[in-house]
């Protein structure tokens, strides 16, 4: 399930979209273990891990290696400059800014 709903969301976030993972259904149909609201402290991705801890694991590492190659980038930029050429060229870093909400609704 993670494989075939994730990356293109996953995707889209890192592109500046907003994304959204819903579950619904019948009480006792699987929503809380299919979502992973009840991970554990010990955020070891297994088999039995639900979407939510997956995709924030998968977005986080995303982020870290696109920072770290922004980061080589702008130093391999850096120790290629000759006096003629403008510092602005070295303007690769990356920073990254995000707000998450989880939400879980009770109406039985």
């Amino acid at each position: 399930l993670y494989r075939s709903v994730a990356p293109p969301l996953l995707e889209g976030v890192l592109e500046g979209y907003n994304a959204t993972i819903m579950a619904y259904g019948q009480t006792g149909s699987g929503k809380t273990f299919t979502m992973g609201s009840e991970a554990h402290r010990d955020m070891e991705i297994s088999e039995n891990t639900g979407l939510i801890p997956r995709f924030m694991t998968d977005l986080f590492q995303s982020l870290q290696h696109k920072q770290e190659a922004s980061s080589e980038a702008a130093s391999a930029q850096g120790n290629n400059l000759n006096t003629s050429v403008s510092f602005s060229k070295v303007d690769t870093l990356i920073e990254y800014s995000m707000e998450a909400s989880f939400l879980e609704v009770y109406g039985e």
